[in-house]
């Protein structure tokens, strides 16, 4: 339960990461939560110096940062 419960809590802090593309040249196409829009939106990765808000696909995105009420 517990741990579940940690699980939970990352992913909260990782929605409200901001969208970074990072210092390097590379194009990498990404998906990252936007907190205005609640939604997920594409983005690009530079190859480097990411954070935790970057996701290969828009639905892996969706089902960490978007929740149905």
């Amino acid at each position: 339960m517990i741990c579940g419960l940690m699980h939970t809590l990352d992913h909260k802090n990782v929605c409200k990461q901001p969208i970074q593309s990072g210092e390097c040249k590379a194009y990498f196409p990404r998906y990252g939560y936007n907190t205005k829009t609640k939604r997920c939106q594409p983005s690009v990765f530079g190859g480097c110096d990411k954070n935790q808000n970057n996701f290969y696909t828009k639905g892996g995105c969706e089902r960490v940062c978007v929740h149905e009420k």
